[in-house]
């Protein structure tokens, strides 16, 4: 039996530290062969495009460095687990501005070696539409960032979209949908609650960010056959394998 912790959209710094330290707290104590971090696991909020608030004063090396002991942080909690690190549309956002106001500088400052990936054992996801990555060496379970469809039924219509079972972030709702292929294939999406502190300001730009919730999954695989639980974090509570795990 194998099983791979899949944590999404942490944002550091404006991580739930409690959510972030339950979420270490289970997968420490059932163990895990994977962690898949699933994208906008960095915030870059003082380069976003939305605005910034004048009570918001993070600066960017500050940002990196916050994130960058997040990861310390999943390196020793598991320190014989494969590592991936999953970019997402807020990792994409350094490139993005890069692009924009200083071209001279891409290739020379980067996501990929701005923050402290190798150092941590991670192996690098980058963002993009076919973006995906086998869990537990699967050809049938992938992880990527963003879902494929936007909307109410996102886990459903990703897998459909996808044509496989995709395990996304993004959306900070949690979402579990199962769909039957014309091949007879069931496939299935799952998409997974948000890691960041829901209540900060910082969040308030999404008209909809009353509706997110706190959460993780686990996929296991016993005899080539896989299983998925997304979980949602109740005030900081959560029961799996039996056992309730609280912060």
């Amino acid at each position: 039996m194998k099983r791979a912790l899949l944590m999404f959209d942490a944002h550091f710094p404006f991580v739930d530290r409690k959510a972030w330290e339950l979420a270490l707290m289970m997968g420490e104590d059932v163990g895990v062969d994977e962690v898949h971090i699933g994208g906008d696991f960095f915030d870059f909020y003082d380069i976003n495009g939305h605005g910034k608030s004048r009570d918001i004063l993070w600066q960017l090396e500050d940002e990196i460095e916050s994130g960058n002991g997040g990861l310390a942080q999943v390196r020793k909690t598991f320190p014989t687990a494969k590592r991936y690190f999953i970019e997402g549309n807020h990792e994409y956002r350094l490139r993005r501005y890069i692009n924009k106001n200083a071209p001279e500088l891409a290739g020379i400052v980067s996501f990929s070696n701005t923050v402290k990936m190798e150092e941590n054992g991670f192996e690098y996801v980058p963002y993009g539409p076919y973006q995906k990555q086998s869990v537990l060496g699967l050809s049938d379970l992938f992880s990527r960032h963003e879902p494929l469809v936007n909307g109410m039924h996102i886990a459903q219509n990703t897998a459909l979209k996808a044509g496989t079972s995709i395990i996304c972030g993004h959306a900070h709702r949690s979402q579990t949908a199962s769909a039957v292929l014309m091949n007879g294939q069931l496939v299935q999406g799952f998409c997974v609650g948000t890691l960041a502190n829901i209540k900060h300001p910082v969040m308030s730009y999404v008209k909809n960010f009353h509706q997110w919730q706190n959460g993780i999954a686990f996929a296991t695989e016993v005899d080539g056959e896989w299983f998925v639980d997304n979980l949602v974090f109740k005030n900081y509570k959560c029961v799996y394998n039996g056992y309730l795990y609280k912060n």
